[in-house]
C-alpha cells in the first residue's frame, strides 16, 4: 500500500530558493495551518507536480517558480523532492528540477531541468543508487503506477487544486472528460475498438491467406510434375553417359596410336631444322669477323688461352694497385676519425678536470665541518676523545654508534613512562564506565517496563470501555429485525411479481398503440395532399387502395400513347438534324472562300456562336423559340447595317481605281497597293453575301421550329406521366401500410381492454417498484450493519493483538531487567566477599593493635612521603618533557652529522683525488697522439695520388686484348658449325618425310570421325543435363513448397479460430466494461448518499448522486455525467441550482466517494480549505465525519489524510480527532522577516 513520507521544497512560489523546506507526512492525519497567503496550497501543488508532472492552473511561463525579481537574481532554480512508499513497500525518491531565467525584454524563460526517479534507500545500504529514469514522460507514467492509482485520480481526487475544487459541478463537456478519465472508460473503449479493428484486419488477412493457399496448392501440383520430369531426364542422361564413355575410350586409344606415329615420323623435321640453323650461324659469324678485322690491332698468339693469360696478368696488376689505393684511403679515413675522436676527448677531459677540482675543494670543507660538529656534540653529551682532529674513518663511525645508542635509550625510557601512565588511566576509566553503564541500563529498563505496563493498562481500559460484545449483540439484533422485515417484503414482492407479467404486457401494449397510432397519422397526413391532387377528395382508408389502382391503369394507357407520339417526333428531329448538317457544310464552304485572316476569324467566331446557339439547351420549347426569335431580329439589324456598308465600299473601290486615291482617308494609292485594296473589297462582298444567306436560313429555321412546336411539347408528356405513375406507386404502398396499421391498432386496443379487465379484480395499492425500493433500503441497512459488526470485531481483535504484543514486549523487558539484576547480583556477591575479607583484615588488625599504634606514631613520615611522592610525580612529568626535548635535540644533531658523513662518503667512494690525477695524465697522452696522427695523414695522401696516375694509363691495352680474344672465339665457332653440318644425314630425312605425308592423312581422318561422333553424343548428354538443370532450377523455385503449403494451411485454420476468439473476447470485454461501470457507479452513489445524510444539516436536499446517461449504439457506447440532487423522489440537476456551501460540500463528498472506490491501493487524500463557504453546523458535521473516518482508518499503514486550513477552531474545538493519540503535531506555514515561506512543527497542547 502506497503512502507519502517527506516532501522537500526549494524555490517554489514564496519558498526561498537558497534553502530547502521539508515537511513530513504522518499517519493517519497531517494538518497544515497558516494564515492566508502563507503558502499552504503550494504544498498541495508541489505534491501534484511531483506525482503527475502537471503545474497548477494559470501558471504557464514560470509563475510556479519563485520570482527572479524578488530574489534579485537573473536565474532562479527550483526543486521539488518527494520520498514515498510504493504499493509493494519500496521507498522511492522523485526529484523534479526547474529554472526561470529573466530575459532582456522583461520576460522570463521557464525550463525543466534534469528529473530523477530512483530507490530512496539504496545509498543508505551502501550501494550505488539505481536510477529508474530521468525522462519526464517516463517519470510521469511510472509514479502513478507505483502509487497504485491513475493520473486522473491523482489530479482530480487526491491532490485536487483549490481552484478546481468545484469541478464535479462544471459544464457537461468538462465533467464528461474528467469522469471518463477517472473511470478509464476511454482506455477500455479504445481497447475494444482496437480489438474490433484487429479482427477486421485479420479477416482481410485471412481472405488473402486463403487466396495464397490456393496459389500454394497450384504451385505444389506444378512442383510434383517437375519432380517427375527431373527423374526422367536424369535416367536418359545416365544412358548417354555410358555411351559417351565408351566412345571416349576408343578415341583416346586412337589418339595415342596417332601420336606415336607422329612422334616417330617427326625426326626428319628436326634434321632439316638443325641444318638450317647451322647455315644461319655460319653467315652470322663471318659477318662479325669482317667487322673486327677493321677495328683492332691483331696480336700474334698461338691460342686464345695465351691472350686470356696476358689479360688476366694485366688485370691482376691493376687490381693490386686498386687494392693498395683502397687500403691507403681506408688508413687515411681511420686516422682522420681517430684524430677527431682524440680532439673531442681532449676537450672533454679538460672539462672533467675542472669539475674534479671543484669537488675536491667541497670535500675538504665537509671534513672540516664534520670534525666541528663531532667536537660540539661530544662536549654537549659528554663523549670524550673526539675533540682533536683530524679524525679517522673508524673514529667517526665509533662516534656515530655512540650517538645512536644514546637516542635509543632516550626513546625507550620515554615509551616506558608513557605506557605506565596510559595503563593506569585506562584501568580507572574502565571501572568508572562499567559502573555507570549498569546503573544507566537498569534505569532505562525500569522506565520501559513502567511505560509498557501503563500502555497495557490503558489498552485493557479501552477494551472494557469499548464494550465490544454488547455492541456486537446490538448490531446483531438490528440485523435480525431487518432480516425479518426483508422476508415479509420479499413475500409481498413475490405476490406482486405474479401480476408483473400482466402489468408489463399492459404497459407494452399501450406504448405500442401510441406508436402505431402516431405512425398511422403521420403516413395519412403525408399522403393526403397527393391523393387529393389526383382524385380531388380526401382519402378513405378502406377505398384508398382501389381508387389508386384505377388511376394507375388509366395513367399506364396514357403513357403508352404518349411514347408512340415521342417516337414519331424523334424521327422528325433526326430529319431536322440532317438539314442542319447540310447548312453547316454550306457555311464551311463560304468560309473557305475568305482569304483575309481578320474576316476568317470573324466568320469562325460567327460559326462557333451559331453552333452554340443551335446546340444550346433550354428548359422548354417555348423558351428556345423566344430566344431564337430575338437572335434573328438582332442578326437582321446587323445585316441591314452591313448592307449599307457594302455600298460604301463599292463606291470607295470605284473612285480608288479611277483616281488612285482612298476617299475614306484621302490617301494616295500606288500601283503596288491597288491589288490589296481590290482584294479587301472582294472579301467584304463575300462576307455580306454570307450574312444574307444566314438571314434567309434563320427565317426558314424559325418557321420550321414554330411548325415543330407541338411535336416538341409532345416529348415532355411521357416524362410527366412516368413521374405521376411513380407517385401513384408510392401512394399505393402508403395505402397498404395504412390499412395494416389500422388493423394492428384495433387488435391492440382489444388486447388492452382484456388485460385491464383481468387486473381490475386485484385490490393492491402498492407497486412492485415501491416494494423493491423498500427492500433495497433494508438490504443496505443489513449490509451496513454487517460492515459495522466486522469493523467492531476487527477493532476488538486489533486491540487484543496490541495488548498481546505489549505484554510480550513487557516480558522481554523484564527478562532484560533480570539479566541486569543478575549482573548487579554478581557484583554484589563480589563486594560481599570483599567485605568479608575486610572484616578478616579488621580482625587481624586487632591482634596487631600495638603495631597500629606504632603506625599512628609514624603517620607523619608517611604523609611526608606522600608529599614527596606527589613531588616525584611532578618531577617525573618534567623529566619526561626534558627527555623529549633532549631526544629532539639529539635527532637534529644526529641528522646534521649524517648528512655531512654521507657527502664525504660519496666523494671517497667516487675516488675523486685519483680521478683528478688520472685526468691530467690522460690529457698529456692525448696531445702527443694528436700530433702523431696529423703527420701520418699527410703521408697517406701523397701515396694515394701516385697510385691514381699509374692506374689511368693501362685502360687502352686492356680493350685491345679483349677484342683479340673475341676474334679467336668467333673463328673456333665457325669451324664447329661446318663440322656439325657435314655430320647430318639429309638423304634419310627426305625419305622419312615422304612416307609420313602418305600415311598420316588416313589415320587422322579416322580420328576426326570418331571425335565427331563422340562430340555428338556428348552434346546430347549435355543437352539432357541442361534440361535437367533447367528443371531443377524451376523446381528450386518451389523448394519447400510442401512445408509451406502445410504451414500456410495450419495458419489459415489458426487464423480462422483466432478471429472467432477475438469476436468472443470483444463481446466479453464489452459486457465486462458495462458491468464494471455500473458496479463502480453504484458503489460511488452509495457512499455519497451515506456521507450526505451524515454531514449535510439542511432539509431541502435529501441526497445527491451521479447520473450516467448512456448514448451511442452497441458499437460505440459513451456516457454523459451529471450531478443531481433529490427531494421527495424528484431529481434535479445540481448545477446552477445550489449555493456555494452546497457546492463545496457536494464536491468534498464526491471526492471522498471516488477516493474510496478508486484508491484502494493508495489511502492518500488532501483537503485544501474544506470549510470554505460552509456554515457552522455543516462545519461541525464535516469535522465529526472526518473524525469518524480517521478513527476507523488510523491503524491502516497507508491511510493519510492531509488537511489544509486557516480555521484553527475547526481543528482544535470542533473536530473530534484532536486528541493526544491522533493529532499531536501540526505543521504551521508562515512568512519569515524576508517574506519567505517557512514550515515549522508545532505541538498540540
Amino acid at each position: 500500500m502506497s503512502s507519502l513520507d517527506k516532501l522537500a521544497i526549494r524555490g517554489i512560489r514564496s519558498f526561498d530558493d537558497k534553502s530547502i523546506s521539508v515537511i513530513e507526512f504522518f499517519n493517519p492525519v497531517t494538518v497544515i495551518v497558516g494564515h492566508n497567503g502563507s503558502g499552504k496550497t503550494t504544498i498541495i501543488e508541489c505534491l501534484k507536480y511531483a506525482t503527475t508532472g502537471d503545474q497548477p492552473p494559470n501558471t504557464k511561463g514560470g509563475a510556479f517558480i519563485h520570482d527572479p525579481k524578488m530574489a534579485n537574481e537573473k536565474e532562479v532554480k527550483a526543486q521539488v523532492k518527494l520520498r514515498f512508499n510504493t504499493t509493494d513497500g519500496r521507498k522511492m525518491l522523485a526529484v523534479r528540477n526547474m529554472s526561470v531565467t529573466t530575459k532582456k525584454s522583461a520576460g522570463v524563460t521557464f525550463k525543466t531541468l534534469e528529473n530523477l526517479l530512483a530507490p530512496a534507500d539504496s545509498k543508505e545500504k551502501g550501494g550505488k543508487r539505481n536510477v529508474i529514469s530521468t525522462k519526464c514522460a517516463e517519470i510521469d507514467a511510472e509514479i502513478p503506477h507505483m502509487l497504485g492509482v491513475s493520473k486522473a485520480v491523482l489530479e482530480n481526487v487526491i491532490f485536487c487544486h483549490q481552484e478546481d475544487s468545484y469541478w464535479p459541478l462544471s459544464e457537461p463537456s468538462v465533467l464528461k472528460k474528467k469522469f471518463d478519465d477517472i473511470f478509464e472508460a476511454t482506455k477500455y473503449t479504445k481497447a475494444l475498438e482496437n480489438i474490433k479493428s484487429i479482427k477486421k484486419e485479420r479477416v482481410a488477412e485471412l481472405k488473402i491467406d486463403k487466396e495464397r493457399l490456393q496459389a500454394l496448392s497450384a504451385d505444389k501440383g506444378r512442383a510434383d510434375k517437375l519432380k517427375t520430369r527431373v527423374s526422367d531426364l536424369r535416367e536418359a542422361a545416365q544412358l548417354k553417359q555410358i555411351e559417351y564413355e565408351k566412345l571416349l575410350k576408343e578415341l583416346e586409344a586412337l589418339q595415342l596410336q596417332n601420336a606415336r606415329f607422329t612422334e616417330a615420323a617427326s625426326k626428319f623435321r628436326e634434321t632439316f631444322l638443325r641444318a638450317e640453323a647451322l647455315e644461319d650461324k655460319k653467315k652470322d659469324i663471318k659477318k662479325q669477323l669482317r667487322a673486327l678485322s677493321t677495328t683492332i690491332t691483331e696480336i700474334d698468339a698461338d691460342s686464345i688461352e695465351g691472350l686470356q693469360t696476358r689479360t688476366e696478368d694485366f688485370h691482376q696488376n691493376v687490381e693490386v694497385l686498386k687494392a693498395r689505393k683502397s687500403s691507403l684511403e681506408q688508413e687515411r679515413d681511420d686516422a682522420e676519425k681517430r684524430l677527431s675522436i682524440l680532439r673531442r676527448q681532449h676537450v672533454e677531459l679538460h672539462q672533467e678536470q675542472g669539475r674534479l677540482e671543484s669537488d675536491h675543494k667541497v670535500h675538504t670543507q665537509n671534513i672540516a665541518a664534520r670534525e666541528e660538529v663531532i667536537a660540539n656534540l661530544g662536549v654537549e653529551y659528554g663523549i670524550s676523545g673526539f675533540d682533536s682532529g683530524p679524525l679517522s674513518k673508524d673514529q667517526v663511525d665509533q662516534f656515530h654508534r655512540k650517538l645512536l645508542d644514546l637516542r635509543k635509550k632516550l626513546a625507550s625510557d620515554l615509551s616506558e613512562m608513557q605506557a605506565d601512565i596510559k595503563a593506569a588511566i585506562e584501568t580507572d576509566e574502565a571501572k568508572i564506565e562499567e559502573s555507570q553503564t549498569l546503573n544507566t541500563k537498569l534505569e532505562h529498563l525500569k522506565a520501559d517496563i513502567h511505560d509498557k505496563s501503563s500502555r497495557i493498562e490503558s489498552i485493557k481500559m479501552a477494551i472494557r470501555e469499548a464494550n465490544y460484545d454488547a455492541r456486537l449483540q446490538e448490531k446483531l439484533n438490528h440485523s435480525r429485525e431487518w432480516e425479518d422485515a426483508r422476508e415479509k417484503l420479499t413475500d409481498e414482492l413475490r405476490n406482486l411479481n405474479m401480476q408483473a407479467d400482466s402489468r408489463a404486457k399492459l404497459d407494452l401494449k399501450r406504448t405500442e398503440v401510441k406508436a402505431k397510432r402516431r405512425d398511422f397519422e403521420s403516413v395519412l397526413s403525408n399522403s393526403t395532399p397527393k391523393f387529393k391532387h389526383f382524385t380531388g377528395h380526401n382519402p378513405q382508408v378502406g377505398s384508398m387502395e382501389a381508387e389508386i389502382d384505377t388511376l394507375i391503369r388509366s395513367k399506364e394507357v396514357d403513357l403508352s400513347e404518349a411514347e408512340e407520339q415521342v417516337n414519331n417526333a424523334r424521327r422528325e428531329h433526326e430529319k431536322i438534324e440532317a438539314m442542319l448538317a447540310n447548312l453547316t457544310k454550306q457555311l464551311y464552304e463560304k468560309i473557305a472562300e475568305a482569304t483575309c485572316e481578320r474576316d476568317l476569324d470573324s466568320t469562325t467566331a460567327l460559326e462557333t456562336k451559331l453552333k452554340n446557339e443551335v446546340d444550346q439547351s433550354f428548359e422548354s420549347v417555348g423558351a428556345a423559340i423566344k430566344d431564337a426569335t430575338s437572335e434573328v431580329n438582332f442578326r437582321r439589324d446587323a445585316s441591314n447595317k452591313a448592307l449599307g456598308s457594302s455600298k460604301i465600299w463599292e463606291s470607295l473601290l470605284k473612285k480608288g481605281k479611277s483616281k488612285h486615291v482612298c476617299t475614306a482617308c484621302n490617301r494616295h494609292l500606288s500601283d503596288s497597293e491597288m491589288p490589296i485594296f481590290e482584294q479587301f473589297v472582294r472579301i467584304s462582298h463575300a462576307r455580306f453575301q454570307l450574312q444574307d444567306q444566314i438571314k434567309k436560313s434563320s427565317d426558314e429555321k424559325v418557321a420550321e421550329y414554330q411548325a415543330e412546336l407541338p411535336t416538341w411539347e409532345t416529348v415532355t408528356v411521357p416524362q410527366n406521366l412516368k413521374r405521376e405513375l411513380k407517385e401513384l406507386s408510392t401512394l399505393k404502398q402508403q395505402s397498404v401500410n395504412l390499412a395494416h396499421g389500422q388493423s394492428d391498432i384495433t387488435q391492440l386496443e382489444a388486447d388492452i381492454a382484456r388485460i385491464e379487465q383481468n387486473l381490475a379484480h386485484t385490490g393492491s395499492t402498492r407497486t412492485a417498484n415501491d416494494v423493491q425500493e423498500e427492500l433495497d433500503q433494508l438490504t443496505l441497512k443489513i449490509r451496513s450493519s454487517e460492515r459495522e459488526r466486522n469493523k467492531i470485531s476487527q477493532e476488538k481483535d486489533r486491540q487484543r493483538d496490541l495488548q498481546y504484543q505489549n505484554e510480550k514486549e513487557l516480558h522481554d523487558l523484564e527478562m532484560q531487567k533480570q539479566g541486569v539484576l543478575n549482573e548487579i547480583q554478581t557484583k554484589t556477591v563480589t563486594e560481599e566477599r570483599l567485605a568479608r575479607c575486610r572484616e578478616e583484615l579488621v580482625t587481624a588488625s586487632a591482634r596487631f593493635r600495638d603495631l597500629d599504634e606504632k603506625c599512628l606514631a609514624t603517620r607523619g613520615p608517611i604523609e611526608l612521603m606522600e608529599t614527596e611522592l606527589n613531588n616525584y610525580k611532578g618531577d617525573y612529568q618534567r623529566r619526561i618533557q626534558d627527555a623529549q626535548n633532549e631526544q629532539q635535540k639529539l635527532h637534529i644533531g644526529l641528522d646534521k652529522l649524517e648528512g655531512i658523513d654521507q657527502a664525504i662518503d660519496r666523494y671517497i667512494r667516487s675516488r675523486g683525488i685519483s680521478q683528478l690525477r688520472s685526468c691530467a695524465e690522460r690529457i698529456a697522452q692525448l696531445s702527443a697522439q694528436i700530433t702523431e696522427f696529423t703527420d701520418a695523414i699527410e703521408n697517406l695522401t701523397t701515396s694515394i695520388a701516385s697510385i691514381d696516375k699509374e692506374i689511368g694509363e693501362g685502360g687502352l691495352v686492356l680493350v685491345n686484348l679483349r677484342e683479340n680474344i673475341r676474334m679467336h672465339g668467333l673463328k673456333n665457332s665457325l669451324h664447329e658449325a661446318e663440322t656439325d653440318l657435314e655430320k647430318l644425314d639429309l638423304v634419310s630425312a627426305g625419305e622419312a618425310r615422304a612416307e609420313f605425308n602418305q600415311k598420316f592423312p588416313l589415320v587422322k581422318r579416322k580420328e576426326n570421325e570418331l571425335q565427331t561422333k563422340c562430340t555428338s553424343v556428348g552434346a546430347e548428354m549435355s543437352s539432357l543435363r541442361d534440361q535437367e538443370k533447367v528443371a531443377q532450377g524451376d523446381l528450386a523455385e518451389y523448394e519447400g513448397i510442401g512445408k509451406r503449403y502445410t504451414d500456410h494451411l495450419i495458419r489459415v485454420k489458426m487464423s480462422d479460430m483466432a478471429n472467432n476468439d477475438l469476436e468472443k473476447y470483444a463481446k466479453a470485454l464489452d459486457s465486462a466494461i458495462m458491468k464494471y461501470h455500473s458496479l463502480k457507479m453504484e458503489e460511488v452513489n452509495d457512499t455519497m448518499r451515506h456521507l450526505w445524510n451524515k454531514i449535510y444539516q439542511g432539509t431541502d436536499i435529501d441526497g445527491i448522486r451521479i447520473r450516467s446517461d448512456s448514448e451511442g449504439g452497441a458499437n460505440k457506447r459513451s456516457y454523459n455525467y451529471r450531478v443531481v440532487m433529490t427531494k421527495d423522489q424528484v431529481e434535479m440537476d445540481m448545477r446552477g441550482r445550489c449555493s456555494a456551501g452546497q457546492k463545496m460540500l457536494a464536491s468534498i463528498i464526491i471526492r471522498l466517494a471516488l477516493s474510496d472506490s478508486f484508491s484502494q491501493n493508495c489511502g492518500i487524500l488532501a483537503l485544501d480549505e474544506p470549510t470554505n463557504a460552509l456554515d457552522l453546523e455543516n462545519i461541525e458535521a464535516l469535522a465529526a465525519s472526518l473524525g469518524d473516518l480517521i478513527k476507523e482508518r488510523k491503524n491502516l499503514s497507508n491511510f493519510q489524510l492531509i488537511i489544509i486550513t486557516h480555521d484553527e477552531t475547526f481543528l482544535f474545538q470542533d473536530i473530534s480527532f484532536a486528541d493526544s493519540n491522533v493529532l499531536t503535531i501540526v505543521r504551521r506555514v508562515s512568512r519569515d522577516p524576508r517574506q519567505k515561506s517557512i514550515i515549522e512543527r508545532q505541538r498540540v497542547y
